[in-house]
């Protein structure tokens, strides 16, 4: 294993490295020999890196001893009362300030041994091609070998299972598909963020952008929806934002009741209630309220998209009701990503 040990010329530090070299690990020492000293290693000296140097005036340019380290001993300080008294700044930039910068350079390079390792819940099995999503894992320590990381886990990223994987076993990057997203989100965000310019809207200072993509992330520009919310509570504003030929798939909500104002773009909304359907082409400055039980759906028609600004009654998550029930199989329909 790798191995760095800081400290490693002083009393203790000396005799670590002594039991690590027996064990044939690579080791790594870092001492300012402030109080310990180099005799003290004189009998590893040529089967270790030893590197003089005071870490309390940081260890950035050394990050590549740090890179794939399995252990940090950290044992450098001073330790003497009496010195810490007269000058107490000399010792906490020593013990505090050397301390933090081990731990800072640790958590940047990921050190294996600060890592969590990614396991299926005790209920939670997958067969193979089933994705994974954030509810069906939990993170522990260690991190085994050829695990996945909680550091590789991110909500831009797709995982799919490519083996059955038990309950409650841990996740192996060689047993899961990983398709990264965070591309594609940021793609969509800075469309996001043209439209609105386009609009001349003004967004709260910490918005986050909803991404709905109803058939999968890969079919978002030809079924999709991007919105904001402003408020929600007994009454809500949301901004809607669609591309060009753009769908939002028909649904209905059983509870709320909205009215649809054009900001921008030039808007297709159909509508099916009591049997009788209706298709209205919306253009900036026109409303229509849609009522409890109405199927909906609508398309952007302008070529540079369409912003909607939405008024209704309290939203509630599980009020739409989509009549192409495939949509409510996909789990993981929705994305989220900060607006600026």
């Amino acid at each position: 294993m790798k191995c760095l040990v800081t400290g490693g010329a002083g009393f203790i530090g000396s005799n670590l490295v002594d039991k690590l070299v027996a064990k044939k690990n690579k080791v790594i020492v870092f001492d300012d020999l402030s109080t310990g000293s180099a005799s003290n290693l004189k009998k590893v000296r040529k089967k270790i890196t030893f590197i003089k140097h005071d870490i309390s005036k940081g260890v950035d340019k050394f990050e590549r001893y740090f890179r794939n380290a399995d252990w940090i001993f950290h044992l450098a300080g001073k330790v003497d009362i009496v010195p810490s008294i007269t000058n107490p700044i000399q010792y906490f930039n020593s013990n505090v300030q050397g301390t933090l910068n081990i731990l800072e350079i640790a958590r940047k390079k990921h050190l294996k041994k600060f890592q969590r390792g990614v396991y299926f819940k005790k209920n939670i099995g997958k067969k193979v091609g089933e994705k994974i999503n954030f509810k069906n894992v939990s993170f522990h320590f260690p991190l085994a070998k050829g695990q996945l990381a909680a550091n590789d886990y991110s909500v831009f990223s797709d995982f799919k299972t490519k083996k059955t994987i038990n309950k409650g076993n841990k996740l192996l990057i060689k047993d899961v598909k990983i398709n990264n997203l965070r591309g594609k989100t940021i793609e969509i965000r800075n469309k996001v963020r043209d439209l609105a310019t386009r609009a001349n809207i003004v967004t709260p200072k910490y918005s986050r952008i909803e991404i709905s993509h109803h058939y999968g992330l890969e079919k978002f520009f030809k079924y999709g929806l991007c919105m904001i919310v402003i408020i929600n509570q007994s009454y809500c504003k949301k901004y809607l934002f669609l591309f060009k030929n753009q769908i939002h798939p028909s649904q209905l909500h059983k509870q709320k009741q909205e009215t649809f104002l054009i900001l921008f773009g030039t808007v297709q909304l159909d509508i099916s209630f009591n049997n009788k359907r209706k298709k209205k082409i919306m253009k900036p400055g026109e409303i229509f309220t849609i009522k409890p039980g109405m199927i909906h759906k609508f398309k952007a028609l302008s070529s540079a998209g369409a912003v909607i600004e939405e008024i209704s009654t309290e939203s509630i998550p599980t009020d739409s009701y989509y009549l192409d029930k495939n949509i409510t199989k996909i789990l993981n329909r929705k994305s989220y990503i900060s607006f600026r």
